[in-house]
């Protein structure tokens, strides 16, 4: 089960990310301005949030690198395509419950056992 902690940083760093990349048209050639925004993006106390409560669900226990979640947070939203496309408008899944979490998270793990 996921907290409501986990599920509430979730939901609103998706929230986030969707109204910052979905508020102007990128140029053709979006990469740069992508990367960029992404930076600005995972350096948010809402992205920071996420991986706070991520820790706290997931306790060091049984890791090693304290810093764990926030390495991994950004890879599953990036090796996803997820900031793709929602810059592409493809991607506006709100977060309302735990199945929504589930669902979205199975998407983008599918999208990416697809593209390898």
């Amino acid at each position: 089960m996921i907290s409501t902690e986990v599920r509430t940083a979730f939901s609103n760093y998706v929230a986030l990310t969707v109204a910052e990349l979905s508020a102007g048209q990128a140029p053709p050639d979006s990469a740069p301005v992508l990367l960029e925004k992404v930076g600005t993006l995972e350096g948010t106390d809402v992205f920071r949030n996420l991986i706070d409560a991520t820790q706290r669900a997931f306790p060091a226990g049984g890791i090693w690198i304290v810093n764990l979640w926030e390495s991994e947070l950004g890879n599953f939203f990036r090796r996803t395509a997820f900031y793709e496309d929602v810059l592409a408008e493809t991607e506006t899944c709100p977060i309302d419950d735990e199945t929504d979490v589930l669902i979205f998270a199975g998407r983008r793990f599918k999208k990416l056992e697809c593209a390898t």
